[in-house]
């Protein structure tokens, strides 16, 4: 890397990822009732639409969608009619020889994980990875709903600057794209 600090190994230092099951079947309409998991769960909407609720918050997905679960975390899942497609992945980011050898599944309703306490991925705590939990809205999606927003204001779509920094970005590069913005916009 050229022109710039050197990136930190200390994260990559500390994981051992570890696939335990995934999938990538098509699945007509179906819900998943509310549910805590002993490890990470990452699902991908390739294609259809449903609802996540992951804690407290309720969200619609849509294609290019990416949720991020993390373990003992209260989930809920529904994918809606026709169907959807949504592949995803049960894992470890710290793989643990004899303790995460485990292969079960965690079937809707189970939220009480005591039992199963010595098998609970541990958290890891760095920087990177305290944005992980949650929603990430790919780049298309985010452009389809920018797009039926302006539509629907009126808002030609020539006037609209689409600039890749805006996307999940860090505050100093917001600025940077709005300093390099006419003064006309």
């Amino acid at each position: 890397m050229s022109g710039g600090a050197a990136p930190s190994t200390d994260l990559l230092q500390m994981l051992r990822p570890f696939v335990r099951h995934c999938g990538d079947e098509r699945r007509p309409a179906w819900r998943l009732r509310r549910r805590r998991l002993l490890d990470h769960l990452v699902v991908f909407i390739a294609d259809g639409r449903g609802r996540f609720e992951i804690g407290p918050e309720t969200i619609p997905v849509r294609p290019g969608d990416l949720l991020w679960i993390p373990p003992d975390t209260d989930h809920e899942m529904e994918g809606f009619a026709p169907g959807m497609n949504c592949p995803y992945l049960h894992g470890d980011l710290a793989y643990r020889p004899g303790v995460g050898d485990w292969d079960f599944s965690i079937p809707g309703g189970t939220t009480d994980l005591a039992r199963h306490a010595h098998l609970m991925h541990p958290i890891l705590r760095h920087p990177a990875l305290d944005g992980l939990p949650g929603l990430h809205r790919g780049q298309a999606a985010r452009r389809a709903t920018t797009t039926a927003a302006c539509k629907a204001m009126g808002v030609p779509l020539s006037k609209v600057r689409w600039d890749d920094r805006l996307y999940a970005a860090p505050v100093e590069d917001l600025l940077a794209a709005l300093a390099d913005c006419p003064k006309s916009a």
